[in-house]
């Protein structure tokens, strides 16, 4: 074990006792990590409790992936695996699947343009859709989680009219058709199995211990309290009430205040100092939290010396020149000598502008990488495309052949000639009649397909190529087995996704291709002896694990400030659009500012931050960089 502060051997030495909940409020950079491994490890020592008594989740596969490297390092492999440690929709997946006996489909989010494919074409759609922006594919997923979530009406005023409504539980209708889910509704699943004592295989946690709690949201509070009192566990809460960054998805303080009253006892613990940041950047991050009144006074201290260099703040007025400046900037810092691409980081609040500064890094031929919540091979829509293929080897052959209803309605969505009104009629009578979409192609010859159906031929001839390429049996296929059968069906369809325009285009589905292929690889290896690699493949894509990525450790990293959640570089570089742009209208919460400025472990900069405390002269200040 390794040598623990005061502060950490207290939580560390906490006595385990059921039906009480461990309290442990942590600042940035305090080893909170640690100290929940070594408590683990501490109870597992005194013969208090088994590996599999204990549970530990949290919301992102970076912060498993952290956790599990911390018992690498401070026990053996064999206890490693016998702790159960998952994220929280990972650990919802296994409950729902019936520890993956069963298939579940989590709609993707380029899949919710085809599941608006399948809604019923009427006059009423078409007028509304020109009216305002109901129809598409990002207004329909918030209106179906408003709706799920009971929040169509709010404060007593209606959020949706009720064309909307009709629109929206038409939806819900096909996705329960179809075997879909959302994140939101693979909760609700699971917390339903709970409370019906249909996954008891989960009753014996003792312990149960939460990671960065402060991002639980309103949704996840029943599973959570579904699984404390199934067995009355000690709940331990690990968390940073300053770091609250998903507020948008409910009240995370509220979620805290109702977990902190399952039990009549709560210890309270608090791990105040700082062993990643410079005094200067803590300083500066907590002048920033001043501004909110919500904050939690942790009174951090900070172990490393003072560093003389306070965070550096700029505003550029003009988009170019400030992505100049940040290259300009990338390069001065390599040629003293002291600073390699690796230990330089640049985090944005969006996405979008993340895209900006990657393309404008690769233009000057500056080494990135962008870090995401999963890899960025599965967001390429070719990729996804593939799995669906997968989907349909893996389950027509099966009982739960009905399960792959939607993964032939998106491949059909991406063919040239199927258009809406196809998809429409096909789904509306295999549902009406219910009978798996697969089994009606394979038992009904084509001529006597329902009159309903359009565009019948070129249906057919696709799942032609399709069943003609598709094995009878998967157990025994290896990776390149595999990657033919896939390879002979995308060449035989008429996809435009794998027509490309340009010269990137291709490079980049070569890439993610190449990935994916590795990821197939790392499965073979370590798949369970008797279950087939597609099916395994399949479950580690469906659990949100993470993912083996080939990754070029001397690149300059850009991500979200979300995305970059548990992580630290010596060098951050915190930018937003300029004034000018749209994505900079509106200011960035303190929260996430906050967060942001913690990851910098030596120097920090802030370019474009539209922030009160950062436009304050508490701040050095440079305007308008010359170039």
């Amino acid at each position: 074990m390794i040598q623990l502060t005061t502060q950490q051997l207290e939580v560390v030495q906490d006595q385990w006792e059921p039906n009480t909940t461990v309290n442990v409020v942590a600042c940035p950079k305090c080893g909170k990590t640690v100290s929940l491994v070594n408590k683990v490890l501490s109870h597992l020592q005194n013969d208090e409790l088994q590996p599999n008594e204990i549970l530990i989740l949290s919301l992102t596969n970076k912060s498993v992936e952290n956790i599990i490297d911390q018992f690498k390092i401070n026990t053996k492999l064999e206890i490693v695996k016998q702790l159960h440690i998952s994220t929280i929709h990972g650990l919802a997946t296994e409950i729902v699947s019936n520890n993956h006996k069963q298939f579940i489909n989590i709609i993707e989010e380029h899949e919710w343009q085809t599941l608006r494919e399948l809604l019923p074409i009427n006059n009423d759609t078409v007028t509304r859709s020109k009216k305002n922006n109901v129809t598409k594919t990002h207004n329909l997923e918030t209106m179906v989680r408003l709706w799920k979530n009971g929040l169509n009406t709010l404060f007593g005023v209606r959020h949706l009219n009720p064309l909307d409504e009709d629109m929206v539980q038409q939806t819900i209708k096909v996705m329960k058709d179809c075997n879909i889910m959302t994140n939101d509704d693979l909760i609700s699943t699971a917390v339903n199995k709970l409370e019906h004592n249909q996954s008891t295989q989960f009753s014996q946690y003792k312990l149960i211990l939460i990671d960065d709690a402060q991002d639980l949201y309103p949704n996840l509070l029943p599973f959570i309290e579904q699984l404390v009192q199934m067995n009355n566990p000690q709940l331990c809460l690990f968390h940073d009430p300053n770091e609250r960054i998903y507020q948008f998805m409910g009240n995370n303080e509220q979620v805290i205040n109702e977990l902190l009253q399952i039990n009549e006892t709560t210890r309270n613990y608090s791990l105040t100092q700082n062993f990643g940041n410079t005094p200067e950047i803590i300083n500066s991050a907590t002048k920033v939290l001043s501004r909110n009144f919500e904050r939690v006074s942790l009174d951090m201290t900070t172990t490393k010396p003072v560093c003389g260099v306070d965070p550096q703040v700029y505003e550029v007025s003009d988009s170019v020149k400030q992505l100049d400046f940040i290259v300009t900037e990338i390069c001065r810092l390599l040629t003293t000598g002291l600073v390699s691409f690796n230990d330089i980081a640049i985090l944005s609040r969006t996405n979008a502008f993340m895209t900006q500064i990657t393309n404008h890094l690769n233009a000057y031929g500056v080494p990135c990488e962008k870090l995401v919540a999963r890899p960025e091979w599965l967001n390429d829509i070719r990729i996804q495309f593939i799995l669906n293929i997968f989907k349909i080897i893996a389950i027509s052959n099966t009982k739960d052949v009905k399960m792959c209803n939607f993964a032939i309605l998106v491949i059909l969505s991406r063919l040239k000639g199927i258009g809406q009104k196809s998809l429409f009629s096909l789904y509306q009578f295999c549902s009406n009649e219910n009978i798996p979409i697969w089994e009606y192609f394979l038992n009904t010859p084509v001529n006597k397909w329902d009159s309903s159906i359009s565009n019948k031929s070129k249906i057919f001839k696709n799942f032609c190529i399709i069943n003609d390429n598709n094995p009878k049996s998967v157990d025994e296929m290896k990776v390149d087995e595999i990657i033919q059968v896939v390879n002979n069906i995308v060449m035989g369809l008429d996809c435009s996704l794998f027509k490309y325009e340009t010269k990137e285009s291709l490079e980049d589905f070569k890439t993610n291709f190449k990935l994916m292929i590795e990821n197939l690889q790392h499965c073979e290896v370590n798949k369970p002896v008797g279950e087939s690699l597609l099916s395994y493949f399949l479950k580690i894509y469906s659990l949100h694990n993470p993912w083996k990525e080939s990754t070029n450790s001397n690149t300059v990293k850009l991500s979200t400030i979300h995305s970059a959640k548990s992580l630290e570089f010596p060098i951050v570089m915190l930018a937003n659009a300029p004034p000018a742009n749209v994505q900079s209208d509106f200011p960035i919460d303190t929260n996430t500012l906050y967060s942001g400025m913690t990851r910098a472990q030596n120097l920090l900069y802030m370019i474009n931050i539209n922030h009160l405390m950062v436009q304050a002269n508490s701040f050095k200040k440079e305007s308008n960089i010359a170039l």
